[in-house]
């Protein structure tokens, strides 16, 4: 089956887009399979997606590497802040109107209008999210919708619950019982959906008023720990958190479930196993941080090209993480007046090519207070290792035995 035949008009028996499936899912012939997104009038890529074959429904699986439309047209959003179609061409003539978009070029279209020249926002720093009103329904749910009552009030049995990060995740673990995203019960950690690193970023921008309820839940967290909020804690299996905040995966929104959409570039177990698998949400969790968290990951796959032939975005503002109070009051520690503009990330999908890698493993073995490096790599790796310098051992022999003889009379003329 093909994962690009049309799409057939919406109605309650359409079947789902992405289906169950158990069995092994094949791997993609990456790099080739990626969606690359491009500017149409400045023919300049600016999204790079990933993509994975797809279980579809019938038990059987997608002939192609491919991804759901909208989330492609969900991504293209939170860079760019408009709404568009995406296009085979750049004139707009082949809008793509498919359920699954495969690996291959595209243009984002803005405004029905293929020239026009918009501009993207460089990094999640710079991004300013939008309001929940104008994030796509999609995203939420009947607990939560996007909509809100003009003053949405309720009482929580979250209100009385320490403000405490610990006692909150613990609260949180308690609650949902089992890893969400798996039903293991074992192994588990209640996560951020917005990382707790961000924390400068949640309260930078301001989420909380865009929630339901317009307020931290429980309302004794300040100001600097509304990244602690129950809602934006689910519990998952350890490590599927780890990858989840590695960015080696994201949720995505289809057919009123949230499926886990694999867009590492790497072989791996995890995704073989729960690519497009299916997330238990709890219900406190709020779709507004879901569609944040997705935006992260998005901001993966932004080329580091982007920032001389893309535009910057006139509503980016960078947000910076502050210097911890006790580095800035510290009279030992010199610091930069400045901040860089970019932040280097440890990439965990990154390659390295041999040599580095050996060398890298050779310099930690090469620590006076370490191990020694095994026998094996140093015989594997002789051509990397550094050469001692030569020792003069006539010098060095001469030189000992001078202080022996030093010592020797020091020790006469004490006893003396």
């Amino acid at each position: 089956m093909s994962s690009s035949s049309s799409s057939s008009p919406s109605s309650p028996l359409r079947p789902p887009i992405i289906a169950s499936y158990k069995k092994r899912l094949p791997e993609p012939e990456l790099p080739s399979s990626r969606v690359r997104i491009y500017h149409p009038t400045r023919n300049a890529g600016f999204l790079f997606i990933p993509v994975r074959h797809c279980p579809l429904p019938g038990s059987v699986v997608s002939d192609k590497a491919c991804i759901p439309l909208t989330a492609v047209l969900d991504a293209c959003q939170v860079l760019t802040g408009e709404k568009g179609v995406l296009a085979r061409d750049d004139e707009g003539r082949q809008v793509c109107l498919s359920d699954l978009v495969d690996a291959g070029r595209y243009y984002y279209i803005v405004n029905d209008n293929p020239k026009e020249d918009y501009s993207i926002f460089h990094s999640f720093d710079d991004w300013v999210p939008p309001r929940r009103e104008d994030v796509p329904d999609r995203w939420f749910t009947s607990v939560y919708p996007r909509v809100r009552p003009s003053d949405p009030v309720a009482s929580h049995s979250w209100d009385m619950v320490s403000g405490d990060v610990n006692t909150l995740r613990a609260k949180a673990k308690d609650y949902d019982g089992v890893c969400r995203a798996t039903g293991f019960e074992t192994a588990l950690d209640a996560c951020h959906v917005v990382p707790a690193a961000l924390d400068y970023w949640f309260s930078g921008r301001d989420i909380v008023p865009q929630l339901w309820y317009p307020y931290s839940i429980p309302q004794t967290l300040s100001t600097n720990d509304q990244v602690h909020d129950i809602r934006n804690l689910v519990t998952l299996r350890t490590d599927i958190q780890r990858r989840w905040d590695e960015r080696a995966f994201t949720y995505i929104p289809v057919d009123g479930q949230l499926i886990a959409y694999y867009v590492s570039v790497v072989s791996e177990r995890h995704a073989s196993e729960f690519h497009c698998s299916q997330l238990d949400p709890p219900a406190r969790l709020d779709g507004y941080l879901m569609y944040i968290r997705f935006a992260y990951t998005v901001f993966s796959c932004v080329p580091g090209e982007c920032d001389s032939t893309m535009g910057r975005h006139p509503m980016a503002s960078r947000l910076t993480k502050p210097l911890p109070s006790s580095a800035e009051a510290s009279p030992c520690v010199s610091y930069s007046s400045y901040l860089p503009d970019e932040v280097d990330e440890f990439d965990p999908n990154a390659q390295m090519d041999d040599e580095t890698a050996a060398k890298h493993i050779i310099e930690y073995f090469s620590d006076v207070d370490g191990p020694a490096l095994p026998d094996d790599l140093a015989a594997a790796w002789a051509k990397y290792i550094p050469e001692e310098p030569e020792l003069d051992m006539e010098r060095l022999r001469s030189d000992w035995q001078d202080r022996q003889r030093q010592l020797r009379e020091e020790l006469l003329h004490t006893h003396d």
